[in-house]
């Protein structure tokens, strides 16, 4: 008898600890965007963890946030049309979406093959180039 009660309080556990791990939802990533400037509540992220990318614009600008690859240098890729930049990023947040004083939240969840040091940047023109990009890594 006590096997059976020890049984099924350890499978109570088990969906218990699993509900509250579906009930937590998305880690909350604060980002804030302003003239040349990215600041990020944290820059290490694991594989296989849903994340909520919460972006506030702070600047006097429109500005956008977009979730590159390591495929390439970025100096280079600020050189690169538009729409081949929009093809690589993982996820993008557009400059119309993010005007002056804007909000807007996009969920992603990273995979091993996005395992590395990836980039969180604007790619509008010329912010690339005044340092408007910051390093992240995906363990």
């Amino acid at each position: 008898m006590n096997y059976i009660r020890t049984t099924l309080l350890v499978l109570l556990a088990g969906v218990l600890a699993g509900c509250s791990l579906t009930a937590r939802g998305p880690v909350p990533v604060q980002v804030t965007l302003s003239e040349m400037k990215i600041e990020l509540s944290m820059t290490t992220f694991e594989v296989g963890v849903p994340y909520r990318f919460i972006v506030t614009n702070a600047g006097k600008v429109p500005h956008e946030m977009m979730l590159m690859p390591p495929s390439m240098d970025g100096k280079t890729m600020s050189t690169m049309p538009m729409t081949q930049l929009d093809t690589m990023a993982l996820t993008h947040i557009h400059d119309s979406d993010l005007a002056p004083g804007a909000n807007w939240m996009v969920e992603y969840t990273f995979t091993r093959q996005n395992a590395g040091t990836l980039e969180v940047a604007c790619y509008l023109p010329g912010h690339y180039d005044a340092g408007m990009y910051r390093a992240i890594s995906v363990e």
